[in-house]
């Protein structure tokens, strides 16, 4: 007895060094990951609503305390309790028949040795869990990325529209061709026409009130802010004379999107399960078991062997129905991002071919026409009505130029999380996995 207290020692350390299992901090790799993608400050340093300017710090800020996204990071906390799980060790059992009569006192021990070399391939497909929880997090923070720059361009979109039913052309223009009426220039139906243009401009300005309020009401869940978000939701961009081909930003998506990456590893975990479904049929157990007393004490190791009378039929069942799901999901994740990669250029190349067309040739276009007219009302040439039209058609041009922006800044912000970042940025690189390969497992 005294000779197997070494090894029982040596056995007690060597398995709790085994079960030691440090999974690495999710946050930090969640946020390290979300600003490469978007290029956003930490969202540990982003400023206090009142000093925020633009929308970059809003989705700093909506990355911070978004209450949907700090409920996703806890689920990486979950996946780590399962990772930690899979790397422990289980309980050695102790059991002990007491005397009685002339029964000798008998005890024994057992621990299910088989874990030791199935723990390594249980570790392996908790850690990609693990993974795929996290990168399923990153593309939770893509989504609340994409809101946050949505909602703040149909803030600041309101607003311009908002500005532009308020200076008023409109309800001028009615006013002076009431007066051209009294004067027996113009018919009673022009006057009933420029009314009904100015009821329509007033009705708009209370619609673009309405909008403003529910943009900052959605900012303010998105970001947890007490108070409506400030105006200063400044454009971050303006739309490129081109954007790159579908073909190249499906690439890039494929590469760089984290739900497929988190399809990819949930796939790769469930062969790993699909291998341990056929090595856990057999579990050995190890026993050592003693009785007796004095001289007639009796102690010896044996093994313990259940043998499964189905061959656990129903979990490699399960395992291999969850390899397919695992499969087929991932083949209809790519399948969705190709198809949303497509959608979203669509939409974007249509948007920036209308913004760029206002900004470059309308927009200049109705301006001169506002000042040749102004120019004319100084010197005499043309009456106040033609002064109020081309003002009109100035202020047509600028809710359509605004419409475009929004529709562009709506599209970009579209885009870029069908890509999963930056349009045309850096390649993402990938967390590395340590783990072997799906096809590396032997079933």
């Amino acid at each position: 007895m005294p000779a197997s207290k070494p090894a029982l020692w040596i056995a007690t350390a060597a398995g709790v060094s085994i079960a030691c299992v440090s999974p690495p901090d999710g946050a930090a790799r969640v946020e390290a990951s979300l600003a490469e993608r978007v290029d956003v400050a930490a969202t540990a340093s982003a400023p206090p609503l009142g000093e925020l300017q633009d929308e970059n710090a809003l989705v700093a800020l909506a990355l911070r305390n978004n209450a949907g996204f700090r409920a996703s990071l806890a689920e990486l906390g979950i996946a780590e309790a399962e990772w930690l799980r899979a790397g422990g060790l289980p309980p050695v059992s102790f059991s002990m028949l007491f005397p009685l009569g002339s029964k000798q006192l008998e005890y024994a021990a057992k621990f299910p040795v088989d874990v030791i070399w199935l723990r390594p391939r249980r570790v392996a497909a908790a850690k990609r869990d693990w993974e795929a929880t996290a990168e399923r997090v990153v593309q939770h923070g893509l989504d609340v990325v994409r809101a946050v720059r949505v909602a703040c361009a149909e803030r600041a979109a309101a607003g311009e529209r908002f500005a532009v039913s308020k200076r008023g052309a409109e309800l001028a223009f009615a006013e002076f061709t009431e007066k051209r009426f009294r004067a027996g220039a113009v018919a009673e139906n022009a006057v009933a026409a420029a009314r009904v243009r100015a009821a329509a401009v007033s009705d708009r300005a209370e619609q673009e009130q309405a909008r403003m309020r529910a943009a900052e009401a959605r900012l303010a869940e998105l970001t947890g802010a007490a108070r409506a978000a400030p105006e200063g939701c400044r454009p971050r961009l303006d739309a490129p004379s081109q954007l790159p081909s579908p073909d190249a930003l499906v690439e890039q998506a494929l590469a760089a999107r984290p739900d497929l990456r988190a399809a990819e590893l949930t796939l790769e975990a469930a062969a790993q399960r699909a291998g341990l479904a056929r090595r856990e049929i057999f579990q050995l157990i190890a026993v050592f078991d003693a009785n007796g007393s004095g001289a007639n004490f009796e102690a010896g190791p044996g093994i313990e062997l259940p043998i499964p009378l189905d061959g656990a039929r129903a979990a490699r069942r399960a395992a291999d129905a969850k390899l397919e799901q695992a499969g087929a999901g991932y083949q209809a994740a790519l399948a969705a991002a190709a198809r949303e990669v497509r959608e979203a250029h669509a939409s974007a190349s249509a948007a920036a071919s209308s913004l760029n067309a206002w900004q470059s040739e309308r927009m200049p276009q109705l301006a001169a026409w506002k000042r040749r007219a102004a120019a004319a009302f100084e010197t005499g040439g043309i009456d106040r009505g033609a002064l109020l039209e081309a003002e009109i058609a100035h202020d047509s041009g600028t809710l359509a130029a605004t419409d475009a922006r929004f529709a562009w800044r709506r599209a970009h912000a579209e885009l870029e999380r069908a890509v999963g970042g930056q349009i045309g940025g850096a390649p993402v690189v990938r967390a590395p996995v340590t783990t072997p390969p799906a096809n590396a497992v032997s079933r």
